[in-house]
């Protein structure tokens, strides 16, 4: 009876509770993060356990919210409930990428100007994107400076490797010596040595192999493996650095 008694309270608390918070500023406790139109204010609240703050600025009778982070009204674009300077309100839209969005002029990641130029402005796979003059990685740092000539090849255990006509990269960093030309991503290949318990083998794989290959080992008794070679023609080519 007594736990029956408690059970009810709290939920008599929490309906009190809940309906302060729809006649004040929103609350994390019981509202979701985001853009909140209350009592002809705009309010933008932080995740939990943040606080809601007005955005004087925004005019609520025209403010709609676009998702969590972009806001717009007839004159103002929003961001994480600031005001993004000189972007259009008029042309804003979101792009199919979370963070990034556009107007007339720009593309934005979030709060920065990404491109000057979305008119070609270009989602590829990968999480990359491009426009006529370059290629941005996925957090917005150039890749390539010739996307006419960019081309994502065929990813090799977790590696993503792109190439243009300079440069051949792997996880956005580039492969010395690497041809663009004759560079290319074989099926993942297998080079196996059985391992007998305590009976050392000069025939192990190098663990060198990696990144282009994973080592699995070395563990008496089980086969170890360097899996997913790159090759350029006949040579392997082993990246400048090590993971």
């Amino acid at each position: 009876m007594q736990r029956k008694s408690t059970a009810v309270l709290c939920l008599g608390l929490a309906a009190i509770l809940l309906a302060c918070s729809r006649n004040g500023p929103p609350n994390s406790l019981f509202e979701i993060a985001g853009y909140h139109v209350r009592d002809n204010k705009v309010y933008y609240l932080a995740a939990f356990p943040g606080e809601a703050v007005e955005i004087s600025d925004a005019d609520p009778t025209t403010f709609r919210a676009l998702d969590s982070t972009y806001g717009v009204d007839s004159s103002h674009v929003l961001v994480n409930g600031m005001v993004l300077s000189d972007a259009g309100a008029a042309s804003f839209e979101l792009l199919d990428r979370s963070g990034l969005a556009k107007d007339h002029d720009h593309v934005y990641q979030r709060d920065r100007v990404l491109s000057d130029d979305p008119a070609h402005f270009e989602l590829l796979d990968g999480e990359l994107a491009k426009d006529s003059r370059v290629v941005y990685w996925s957090d917005g740092s150039v890749l390539s400076e010739d996307p006419a000539n960019f081309a994502i090849l065929p990813d090799a255990d977790d590696h993503l490797y792109t190439k243009d006509g300079r440069t051949v990269h792997v996880n956005a960093n580039p492969i010395a010596n690497a041809d663009p030309a004759t560079f290319e991503v074989p099926q993942t290949v297998t080079h196996a040595t059985t391992v007998a318990p305590s009976t050392p083998t000069s025939r192990s794989p190098s663990p060198s192999c990696h990144p282009f290959g994973r080592w699995r080992g070395p563990t008496p008794g089980i086969r170890h493996a360097c899996t997913g070679w790159a090759r350029q023609s006949t040579a392997r080519i082993r990246p400048p650095f090590a993971s």
